[in-house]
């Protein structure tokens, strides 16, 4: 990829921004990019773009479909992206989302935090979770925490075949 994006694609690039920004005509996409350029993806032609942003010598203002980019040493803009495709991709306001972000687990159902442990297939729903009370901070009831921090074997001996490895298969086999 480094020697893909060489210096002097970049200052190709640069310049063609330069004259695009200077006429104030729409910043080109990543597919225009990519077939102006040869690249194999529109991904390398949007890494171009961000290495001439990390380098400082643009800024990119983002929408949904189309992007403005800036020319820091001279100030001229390509033209400006819609306000719709802008606001697609704003993220909400400060305050418009209220994330709870809890010390421990994510669910907490109505006893307060509840055990993560899993048993059996995963699904979609939480029934197969053991949903015990967890103390603070913790993922798992003291039974599961227990466990999990415990060398297989050594689970194994103390609780019982541990689900999902070989050697509770291995007994299912000879069983």
């Amino acid at each position: 990829m480094k020697q893909l994006l060489s210096e002097e694609l970049l200052d190709d690039l640069y310049a063609w921004l330069s004259d695009r920004a200077a006429g104030a005509r729409a910043c080109p996409g990543n597919a225009e990019i990519a077939r102006r350029y040869e690249f194999g993806s529109v991904a390398t032609a949007a890494k171009a773009v961000g290495r001439l942003e990390k380098q400082g010598r643009i800024t990119v203002l983002r929408g949904w479909t189309a992007r403005q980019a800036t020319i820091v040493a001279t100030g001229d803009s390509t033209a400006p992206i819609r306000q719709a495709d802008r606001a697609k991709r704003a993220l909400p306001a400060a305050g418009a989302l209220r994330v709870a972000v809890p010390s421990g687990p994510r669910i907490v159902g109505p006893v307060g935090r509840q055990c993560q442990w899993i048993d059996g297939e995963p699904r979609g729903d939480d029934t197969c979770k053991c949903l015990r009370e967890t103390e603070p901070g913790e993922s798992w009831c003291r039974a599961h925490r227990e466990r999990v921090y415990l060398p297989p074997e050594v689970a194994e001996e103390r609780f019982g075949p541990v689900s999902g490895t070989a050697r509770v298969a291995d007994r299912r086999r000879v069983s």
